[in-house]
């Protein structure tokens, strides 16, 4: 396992592109949006970077939509289910975060 060479200011210029360009929570997070409390929206130079990313990650994986990318959707009963059944969390999530982390590190963020 990899140490995380994301900073928080990297973690919230993601987060932030993803909380934009979603309606109804369907964005893959990756594991970006976790970010500390304190140091959340401090950045406003972030979202140009943000945007760059999403266009790498949408380039890179054909979608950043969480049920595009699943093939199904996970908001329902029966899309959860197909999902856990499937081993999709453990099969398609897991390239998604390793592709967020390449694309952020390719950007030298």
């Amino acid at each position: 396992m990899r140490p995380d060479p994301l900073t928080a200011e990297t973690k919230i210029a993601a987060a932030d592109k993803f909380n934009l360009a979603e309606v109804n929570n369907d964005s893959c997070k990756s594991g970006l949006a976790e970010v500390p409390d304190d140091t959340q929206r401090k950045s406003i130079d972030a979202y140009p970077k943000a945007a760059e990313f999403m266009d790498r990650f949408k380039e890179k994986n054909a979608s950043y939509v969480c049920r595009e990318m699943l093939g199904c959707d996970i908001s329902s009963e029966e899309g959860m289910l197909y999902a856990r059944e499937n081993d999709l969390f453990m099969n398609i999530c897991p390239k998604m975060v390793e592709s967020a982390v390449d694309i952020l590190e390719e950007m030298e963020l």
